[in-house]
């Protein structure tokens, strides 16, 4: 045999070369992923925005013909603009619940543990005495 005879391939031996490659490769396609649920946030602030979000709408408004309107509509109605303020929004609706509630902290009667908001007491409620202001005031004049 010479060395040409030798280094030819014979067809039938691709062929069969061929078939086996194919026949032994088989294409698994990946499973289908179904897309993962976005989180949902089930906590207590969580649940009051979503209530605060939901008290704003106007839903009598079509969001396509006025979306300022149907967002904050009823935000707007149930908080006019005080008479003393030339705008009103949620910061400054916050900004006056969060004054209420230290004045009745500082108002009320019970002694804390905290040294700090016993002497926030004392100071406020000496910046309220309005008698002991007004004698000072007269003493300041003489």
């Amino acid at each position: 045999m010479d060395s040409r005879q030798r280094d030819r391939i014979h067809p039938s031996t691709i062929e069969t070369t061929r078939e086996r490659n194919f026949s032994t490769t088989t294409y698994t396609p990946p499973p289908p992923t179904t897309p993962a649920e976005p989180p949902v946030c089930t906590t207590i602030g969580c649940v009051r925005a979503a209530n605060n979000i939901i008290n704003a709408l106007n839903t009598s408004v079509n969001p396509c013909e006025d979306f300022y309107e149907f967002a904050c509509g009823s935000w707007n109605e149930d908080h006019p603009i005080p008479d003393d303020m030339s705008t009103f929004g949620t910061f400054s609706f916050v900004r006056e619940q969060v004054r209420q509630q230290l004045r009745v902290l500082l108002e009320q009667e019970v002694t804390s543990q905290s040294v700090s908001i016993n002497m926030a007491r004392i100071a406020y409620k000496t910046c309220m005495n309005k008698t002991q202001l007004e004698e000072l005031k007269t003493s300041l004049l003489f």
